[in-house]
């Protein structure tokens, strides 16, 4: 598997400084840590999450070579290397409150779950692996390394304003897919996925990821500030519905660390992340993305290497960058559907894949993106629909491949309905013309490409 991955760090933008509250700065309790497995080490066929790039013609053997030598090329955002241990220590001093039993044991809300604060006789991850379900009282708590979830369990605060986890600056260890929540490496993740509800997870800049890999469903949580990704998705079995995504892959001044970016660490990572990373080489997770509000990540709010047939539904998408809101690379049978997307229109053209970095109107970013310059390993781009979605960036949509190599090197078989791209510089271009390739051709219809309704797009 490959850990090589995206790009160099674009100097334009100013990196976001991580600030602790005064609040949680006051007063900080450290408490034991207890190892654990971290649960990131990927049990499929498919790669790391923020660990491999597909190149233009990639084979098995120069994927097992990028393993070794840890080199970037080309594909999307992330981090190479080895997962880290996974021990998970907490601090903090909580506020008064939380949820209280009534007519039973004070340890336990009303419906069995464990009324978790800091204490030094319980961290966080006894507590999960002890009770099926915990429940983060108000206040600040924080962890030294990853808390794993088995199956079935269910870590949820009392709100994502009182309820607050973050990563630990001084003791975190991070490499190619750590996450201040993930799985324990289940057989069939999709079969009795863990819960993550009602938290604020903070990577501090530190934690590669908010919530990982597979066999989860996050639902109401803050996540924010994550070194890489704010979810990452390597399995079957994930679920995000009404989240907040914020700042992902922002760089961060950490003390004693300096500035800590997507690319830190020596694992083969570069400066751009995204705030939902998916790699695959043709696995079909069919995973669910459905009423989140992403914003501000350094790198895409979706990037999709690989991965199949999932669903990005109804998300508040706006100010992320790089070059694409929502970008499908060797990505099918996914459903992009109503979502409000607005990305700034002056980002740099996809600069992993030379084939698929320049439209009919050159080398600028896109509100939705699909690419295709292969068809090794799955990484097809076809059987996409997207679907009554807004969407504005320079080009509102971009369907780019290699049919300069062969006709088929592009997105083919995609349909296209009633999205408006109105506020783009320039509509829609579709690489793949009319008859170039037998009749796999792309379908447009009811989207006002043009201007005015019903206009197809510009084909090159």
């Amino acid at each position: 598997m490959s850990t090589a991955l995206r790009g160099r760090k674009r100097d334009s933008l100013v990196p976001v400084r991580f600030r602790v509250e005064a609040s949680f700065a006051a007063a900080v309790l450290v408490l034991p840590v207890i190892s654990a497995a971290t649960g990131c080490s990927s049990d499929e066929s498919s790669s790391w999450p923020h660990g491999a790039a597909q190149d233009a013609s990639p084979d098995s053997d120069a994927m097992v070579a990028d393993v070794a030598d840890g080199s970037s090329k080309g594909g999307s955002a992330g981090t190479g290397g080895a997962p880290t241990g996974g021990s998970a220590g907490t601090g903090g001093t909580p506020d008064a409150g939380g949820s209280a039993g009534t007519g039973g044991d004070p340890n336990f809300t009303p419906d069995g779950c464990f009324k978790w604060a800091a204490q030094p006789a319980l961290s966080l991850e006894q507590a999960t692996a002890q009770h099926e379900c915990v429940e983060v009282q108000p206040g600040t708590f924080v962890l030294d390394a990853p808390v794993p979830l088995s199956p079935g369990h269910t870590l949820r605060g009392v709100s994502a304003d009182a309820s607050i986890l973050v990563a630990n600056q001084a003791t975190w260890s991070f490499g190619c897919c750590d996450s201040m929540i993930t799985d324990t490496l289940p057989a069939t993740p999709q079969d009795n996925p863990f819960h993550v509800q009602k938290l604020t997870l903070d990577g501090a800049g530190v934690a590669t990821y908010n919530v990982c890999c597979r066999g989860y469903v996050a639902e109401g949580v803050v996540m924010k500030s994550s070194r890489c990704s704010a979810l990452g998705i390597v399995g079957r079995g994930v679920e995000a519905r009404n989240n907040t995504m914020q700042g992902s892959a922002q760089h961060t001044n950490v003390p004693g660390k300096g500035l800590i970016s997507c690319a830190s660490g020596g694992t083969g990572g570069v400066d751009e992340g995204a705030a939902i990373y998916s790699q695959g080489t043709g696995d079909d997770y069919a995973c669910v993305i459905e009423g989140n509000t992403i914003e501000t990540s350094y790198g895409p709010a979706l990037d999709v290497n690989g991965a199949w047939g999932g669903i990005f539904r109804n998300n508040i998408v706006s100010a992320n960058s790089a070059w694409a809101a929502v970008s499908l690379y060797g990505a099918s049978n996914w459903l992009i559907e109503n979502n409000q997307i607005s990305h700034p229109n002056d980002q740099p053209p996809q600069p992993y894949h030379p084939y698929c970095a320049t439209g009919p109107a050159g080398g600028h970013s896109a509100g939705i993106f699909l690419c295709q310059d292969t068809d090794q390993d799955n990484l097809v781009t076809n059987n996409n629909t997207i679907r009554g979605n807004k969407t504005a960036s320079y080009y509102g949509i971009l369907s780019v491949g290699a049919d300069e190599v062969k006709p088929y090197f592009a997105p083919r078989n995609n349909t296209f309905e009633n999205n408006d791209v109105f506020g783009s510089n320039f509509g829609c271009a579709d690489d793949f013309k009319p008859g170039q390739w037998m009749t796999d051709g792309n379908t447009w219809s009811g989207n006002n490409c043009e201007g005015t309704p019903n206009t197809g797009p510009a084909t090159f």
